[in-house]
């Protein structure tokens, strides 16, 4: 009689602990997509870049600064449409405000996408390298590495170029590793050009500033 007792409450107590499961679960908010961000309504889908109206709802996106980040990067992460995708980029590099955990999110976007994209996709992979090397600093620079070991030569050349705008001492060797390794004669010009924008800005870093002259008695 108490084992029946003890086995219908433990029956009881095991039904009341599942429904307070599933009203928790109930009560929590659906996790966002792109399409749940204001950016994505305000974000115009216009082809024609030159539409009155397309370039009204690209400046108010510009214009809310750090506000559209959150959404903005949530379209170039997850929307399928790599236009659309593209278009988010642009006016997340054209927006004012702190970029750092725009660069730091970008970076995982491409280490993650590069080594399957294809296609269209590619595009937006160099587009993100440019953004990278146009807001990110030195160090952010190693996410690009694997541009200059992709197959498609496009990817390998904007990699190269993206590398010489913002790399330093490290990248340099990284240049001259992929350098030694062989390539086409149009990846090769790239990395040449690379190679001498590092040095230059090195050499400009180290130069020491000549003494002002003594003012004349």
């Amino acid at each position: 009689m108490y084992t029946k007792r003890k086995s219908k409450i433990g029956r009881i107590v095991l039904s009341l602990m599942f429904v307070e499961i599933l009203s928790v679960s109930a009560g929590q908010p659906t996790p966002k997509t792109y399409k749940d961000y204001p950016e994505w309504t305000i974000l115009p889908d216009a082809v024609d870049f030159e539409d009155e109206e397309s370039e009204r709802a690209i400046q108010r996106l510009i214009e809310k600064g750090e506000a559209a980040h959150e959404g903005l990067l949530a379209i170039v992460r997850e929307c399928e449409d790599t236009r659309m995708a593209r278009r988010a980029l642009g006016i997340l590099r054209a927006t004012r405000g702190d970029k750092r955990k725009v660069v730091a999110e970008l970076k995982e976007v491409l280490v993650a996408r590069l080594p399957t994209a294809t296609g269209v996709e590619e595009w937006l992979m160099t587009d993100i390298a440019a953004a990278l090397a146009d807001m990110g600093d030195e160090a952010d620079m190693e996410a690009l590495v694997p541009m200059l070991s992709h197959p498609v030569l496009r990817v390998r050349i904007i990699g190269a170029r993206c590398l010489g705008k913002r790399g330093g001492l490290h990248t340099r060797e990284v240049l001259e590793q992929a350098r030694s390794r062989g390539n086409y004669d149009s990846v090769l010009a790239e990395i040449d050009k690379a190679i001498a924008s590092i040095d230059a800005r090195l050499a400009a870093q180290t130069a020491v500033p000549e003494a002002e002259p003594s003012p004349t008695p």
